[in-house]
């Protein structure tokens, strides 16, 4: 019976999903995301040199929020609608994978001023918003293995193998997941800082709740097999 059993190919839709989530949440903002590609595009092709950068209005970067401003309670509702959604928006990709963040390091700590590595004529928001999917689709990946392991190994089957990288991953993200739900404690809670926090403790406790499930299936796996060793040694046959 344990050897028909097939699982649901977490590994692949959890990665997808992901990508696709990401993509849904950022497509109302397509056209500054587009728009900074140019923009980056274009000053590495410059090579440094005095050239005219694409151009682009502020009605095509919110084709269809941005209303006709006709007076300063229109500007101020403009904002409230506009402006403070796309940030959220810019931040929920970067959020949903958090320890891809970690990737962006050995960057940051080579940069003397700490920063981390841009591409000419973008924004960190941007660029983090759509570079962390995209790295995600791996740790996904790993988190998808993980959920397959431990639904296999409710049924005595080690499929598939959780190995030492994707356990030693799984504890990075159980210290960025901690990290993250617990940092607003440490904080100065009258600062309102970017993302939020409510947000913030929200992505730290879903990484959390990933690097557990990883670890947890490792452990599992160990006691099925060593339940199969002692029944070999015994002569008995496992259940």
């Amino acid at each position: 019976m344990s050897g028909e059993y097939r699982p649901v190919p977490f590994r692949w839709v959890l990665p997808v999903a992901q990508l696709l989530l990401c993509v849904a949440i950022l497509w109302p903002f397509r056209a500054r995301l587009t728009f900074e590609i140019r923009t980056s595009l274009h000053a590495y092709r410059s090579d440094g040199r005095e050239t005219q950068l694409p151009k682009i209005s502020l009605r095509e970067l919110y084709p269809d929020l941005l209303p006709d401003y006709s007076n300063l309670s229109a500007v101020i509702e403009a904002r409230e609608r506009i402006v403070e959604p796309s940030k959220l928006r810019l931040w929920a990709p970067v959020l949903l994978n958090v320890p891809a963040a970690t990737a962006e390091l050995p960057f940051s700590l080579s940069n003397p001023d700490g920063r981390y590595w841009v591409p000419k004529g973008m924004t960190l928001r941007v660029w983090q918003a759509i570079s962390l999917p995209l790295i995600g689709l791996v740790l996904w990946w790993i988190v998808g293995r993980a959920i397959e392991a431990l639904l296999a190994a409710s049924r005595d089957v080690v499929r598939p193998k959780i190995t030492w990288a994707e356990l030693l991953a799984a504890s990075v993200f159980v210290l960025i997941g901690i990290f993250a739900l617990v940092s607003p404690i440490e904080a100065d809670i009258r600062s309102e800082p970017e993302p939020p926090w409510i947000y913030l403790s929200t992505a730290g406790a879903l990484w959390l709740i990933c690097g557990t499930a990883i670890i947890a299936s490792r452990v599992m796996q160990w006691r099925i097999r060593r339940r199969a060793a002692a029944a070999s040694t015994s002569g008995a046959i496992p259940a």
